[in-house]
């Protein structure tokens, strides 16, 4: 669980960066810093037959993953009402 707090704040400063006309090398390093090291322990692990790690790997991966499409359409959705809301009070 560890890894998941480390997670959430990256995916949602990569969806801001994106949606904010920001630098979109953020995005990468957010994405690189969560899922390569996981898939490339996987692969050593493999290399090595060593299944319970590999899987313990892939395990931490997907958990990655879905930690950034998670966090990144929570984004997206907050930040989607915050607009709807400044743009209902620049119109009254």
């Amino acid at each position: 669980m560890l890894h998941l707090r480390l997670i959430v704040p990256e995916d949602r400063t990569g969806v801001l960066s994106l949606t904010s006309a920001k630098s979109g090398a953020l995005v990468g390093v957010a994405i690189s810093v969560t899922t390569v090291p996981a898939a490339a322990n996987a692969a050593v692990a493999l290399g090595y037959t060593e299944y319970g790690q590999a899987w313990s790997s892939m395990e931490q991966l997907l958990l990655n993953l879905a930690g950034i499409i998670v966090a990144g359409a929570l984004t997206l959705v907050v930040q989607k009402h915050l607009w709807a809301r400044q743009r209902a009070r620049a119109a009254a």
